[in-house]
């Protein structure tokens, strides 16, 4: 659950996070579209949050908000960025280099396909 990207709702103009709760309750019913919601968050600036349990269901999400009439110029809708994962090594204690310790990191998992997934600095 923690890979799947959430479907952002951002007002154009300022205004409380309950407006926009309410408005993207009236426009859109997960049921209706078959999207499982997982949780619901709303922000300071009245942005909504919405994470679903599948990224298929939150990519269908973004679709059909994008498609409502009602929302289409009163929000920017889009998908969160996924980050990233970060790892920090410290004092490794071993003589090898930013070079070796890569390929290392690199051999060992192999599940990193990109070369810019891993950086050593």
């Amino acid at each position: 659950m923690n890979n799947v990207p959430a479907v952002i709702i951002k007002p154009t103009s300022t205004q409380d996070s309950q407006v926009t709760k309410q408005e993207i309750q009236k426009a859109i019913d997960p049921k209706k579209i078959n999207v499982s919601v997982n949780s619901i968050q709303t922000t300071k600036n009245g942005c909504f949050v919405i994470k679903c349990n599948s990224e298929e269901g939150a990519k269908k999400l973004l679709v059909e908000t994008q498609k409502n009439k009602n929302l289409e110029n009163k929000y920017e809708i889009k998908l969160s960025q996924m980050k990233k994962p970060r790892i920090k090594i410290i004092a490794s204690g071993s003589q090898m280099n930013s070079d070796e310790i890569e390929e290392c990191l690199k051999k060992q998992n192999e599940f990193i396909e990109r070369d810019d997934y891993v950086k050593v600095t």
